[in-house]
């Protein structure tokens, strides 16, 4: 903790930045709190939330001089912290993963599109997240990943208001990362896992998913998450 606090006074950031100024290091001194960046990543594993957002913050500004190796590490680690019953965790968690999947080189790329696909059906249930700066930022490292990707996202995906209220776009969501996704990931399987959230949101977000790939879901009386295959 003392480590972190005494990096993050030296750089000047508040709790609240999120794009940092650069130059604010030596060359010498760069290099040298690059060499703790294993124990900063540790550090994300924290339970105490002002560890981890101190980390957060940190890695944001080292995230573009990060070498590939360290960088698919942090990405990993980042998207564990998807959904983190810590808002500002979760949140910033989100910014750094866009932030790393932009600063990832050309020739790289290759390297890290699975993490990417594996990311956009967990960003796209958690743009309906209750919390509108969890859902907003969603919905920004979502077009990041798109971008990456080189896919054009449609206008539904950046739509404020809940799915349930707007079933065409839902539908419009649905078949276009169902097509473009097709033999990459496997859509229905981790819509799968967040029909049984403990959020409602996130539950109805992947119920709703449901009818648009190649089984049902149904949610009983008792509140149990039903599948099976239905007949098209």
């Amino acid at each position: 903790m003392a480590l972190l606090v005494q990096i993050h006074h030296s750089i000047g950031l508040t709790m609240s930045d999120v794009a940092v100024p650069s130059n604010l290091y030596t060359d010498q001194e760069r290099e040298d709190i690059k060499r703790l960046l294993p124990h900063i990543l540790d550090s994300l594993y924290e339970a105490d939330e002002k560890i981890v957002l101190l980390a957060i913050q940190i890695l944001l500004h080292f995230v573009h001089s990060m070498d590939f190796s360290t960088l698919t590490v942090m990405m990993r680690t980042l998207f564990s912290l998807f959904g983190d019953v810590r808002p500002n965790v979760h949140r910033f968690s989100m910014t750094l993963f866009g932030a790393s999947v932009k600063s990832v080189n050309y020739s790289d790329k290759k390297g890290i599109e699975n993490q990417v696909l594996d990311s956009l059906v967990p960003l796209l249930m958690y743009s309906q997240d209750e919390n509108a700066a969890v859902a907003e930022e969603s919905r920004q490292v979502l077009g990041v990943c798109a971008q990456f990707l080189k896919w054009r996202l449609p206008q539904a995906v950046y739509c404020k208001d809940p799915w349930y209220t707007k079933p065409n776009k839902v539908g419009t969501i649905c078949k276009f990362f169902g097509k473009k996704s097709k033999g990459k990931i496997n859509i229905l399987a981790q819509t799968l896992m967040y029909a049984k959230h403990t959020k409602l949101p996130i539950r109805r977000a992947a119920i709703l998913f449901g009818p648009y790939q190649s089984t049902w879901i149904t949610v009983s009386s008792r509140g149990r998450v039903q599948t099976g295959w239905r007949k098209i």
